[in-house]
């Protein structure tokens, strides 16, 4: 996904039991169609100031699994969360030139908690700046190859441990055999 889909996905997994909130002051409005022919959100709802929406089911687990890899990276808040997206897109917008990002998006406590995880650069008490660690943090992807294979990868070392023990004996030629036909079969399972 685009990072205008991840900060649109995150804001609204964050203000979608929110009154009258203004999704579209993001400027997210591709994203959000993105997402809906994705199945991953849903318009609720017309209000005066624009479309409300929700997540889908199938929206809501991919922002579970996603979270999960961005919370591995640095432990922040939904809130924050969601916050660090945006501005990661205003960032990406602006061809990552510092400046003045927008205060608006989100209570100051959510920019003081990146601040404190430096993921963004606060000076003056005023002036906002994208730090390295939050474009890394923004950028964070779900792989389904890694998630479905965590378990394999965990047990290679074993196999690898076994295979260095090979004694060059008849039963020794059999392991080796039958390790390299795991080996085989882990790396075809690896990319289904």
């Amino acid at each position: 996904m685009t990072i205008e889909e991840e900060a649109a996905l995150a804001y609204i997994k964050v203000n979608q039991n929110e009154e009258k909130k203004d999704f579209e002051k993001l400027d997210l409005e591709v994203a959000y169609e993105s997402l809906k022919k994705q199945e991953m959100i849903r318009r609720t709802s017309k209000n005066k100031i624009g479309y409300e929406y929700s997540l889908t089911r199938k929206g809501a687990k991919y922002y579970k699994e996603i979270r999960t890899v961005r919370g591995e990276k640095e432990a922040i808040s939904d809130e924050a969360d969601a916050l660090m997206l945006c501005l990661a897109v205003e960032d990406e917008r602006n061809n990552y030139a510092p400046r003045i990002l927008s205060r608006d998006l989100a209570a100051d406590e959510y920019y003081g908690e990146l601040k404190r995880h430096e993921l963004i650069i606060i000076e003056h008490n005023y002036w906002y700046g994208m730090a390295n660690k939050g474009r890394e943090y923004a950028n964070s992807k779900f792989s389904p190859i890694t998630k479905k294979s965590s378990n394999k990868l965990k047990s290679i070392k074993s196999v690898i441990m076994k295979l260095a023990s090979f004694d060059g004996t008849i039963t020794g030629l059999m392991k080796l055999y039958a390790f390299g036909k795991q080996i085989f079969y882990f790396v075809i399972n690896l990319f289904k």
